[in-house]
């Protein structure tokens, strides 16, 4: 995985390295995100793929899709700070041939854009690993935004209407991370399928029967596994998967951390996982969860494969390095007992 990061680490000063201050810092250019909106009869994904020209302008190509017709409409917009740095809309383009009986709801697109970012400036010294912060807009109705340190583009999750709906207005569906503006790179983001997720039963759960307690090293790091385990190499670090349903139903790896890559403060540790999280395509973003146990980051969250299984993954981002663990989630819930001895026994 380090070695994928560093690439998009480098590869990303193709894109200018400056953001609107206040607004648009918080997101990495090439950065983009889906949003799955409910507010209607008709349910809307709306997509922004941000790229910053300079430090008081943006370029935010969108892509708005009606769930139920599948019909899309790509655009994009230009944002600047006016002299009195607030956010503003410069022009939008592409736009011209839409239907008239959907106009209201594509430029809802450009809208929320706004209200998302102007959110985010008058939340930023709230927001914590994880949070519900209130946006009011009247004196009897306010938006309540999900926040997380942890998480990309804008740092939420969902939008709900109570504090603590379980029904979300507007649910972040997926983010992703662009190294270029080529056709191919832009056609990726402007073509992303949009399926809800929808998880299936993959089996009993079930660990192979017990075997013997074994004690391996991993980067220096000694764990305390058993002979179901096989070692593996992953990008260069050894690994120990546990066969069963299928050849690596879990897997266990400590990777160093590159000395390109700063981690010793929590914000170094926040800025590298949120990094994480926008190049995984497949990452769930309501399931992010981050805590900071001392100075180490833990962060749970699931990732949604093609079949409809879900892998549980946590990672624990030290100093020096990221201990790694991922399971299907069956087993992982089926078994959490055994599985968070072994992450316990993990010791330098």
């Amino acid at each position: 995985m380090l070695k994928r990061l560093i690439v998009f680490l480098f590869c990303s000063l193709c894109f200018s390295v400056f953001a609107q201050q206040e607004y648009l810092s918080c997101i990495r250019s090439g950065e983009y995100a889906y949003f799955l909106d409910y507010r209607y009869e008709t349910t809307y994904a709306r997509g922004y793929l941000v790229t910053h020209y300079d430090k008081d302008t943006s370029y935010i190509f969108s892509s708005t899709l009606d769930m139920d017709s599948g019909k899309r409409w790509n655009f994009y917009f230009i944002t600047k700070l006016d002299d009195e740095g607030r956010i503003n809309i410069d022009s939008i383009t592409g736009l011209g041939n839409i239907e008239e009986d959907k106009k209201a709801f594509v430029f809802q697109t450009v809208i929320d854009f706004l209200n998302y970012a102007e959110m985010r400036k008058s939340s930023s010294g709230s927001i914590t690993e994880n949070c519900v912060l209130e946006d009011p807009w009247s004196d009897d109705f306010s938006l309540w935004y999900h926040f997380s340190t942890a998480v990309p583009f804008f740092g939420f999750t969902k939008i709900t209407s109570e504090k603590n709906a379980e029904k979300s207005l507007i649910e972040t569906y997926c983010f992703g991370l662009l190294l270029s503006l080529e056709d191919e790179d832009l056609n990726s983001f402007f073509k992303r399928e949009i399926v809800p997720y929808k998880e299936t039963s993959a089996g009993s759960g079930a660990l192979p029967k017990k075997a013997k307690k074994m004690t391996v090293n991993l980067n220096d790091y000694k764990v305390s596994l058993d002979e179901n385990r096989q070692k593996n190499s992953f990008e260069g670090n050894d690994c120990y998967w546990l066969s069963g349903q299928t050849d690596r139903d879990a897997q266990i790896m400590v990777e160093l951390f590159s000395e390109k890559i700063p981690s010793a403060s929590k914000e170094d540790k926040l800025a590298f996982i949120r990094l994480v999280n926008s190049a995984q395509k497949d990452i769930i973003p309501t399931s992010i969860k981050a805590r900071f146990e001392k100075n180490d980051l833990v962060v749970e969250y699931y990732n949604y494969q093609e079949n409809g299984r879900l892998t549980y993954s946590r990672m624990r981002i030290k100093d020096d390095c990221i201990i790694n663990f991922s399971s299907f989630k069956d087993i992982y819930e089926k078994n959490t007992e055994y599985f968070e001895k072994i992450l316990k026994s993990v010791k330098k």
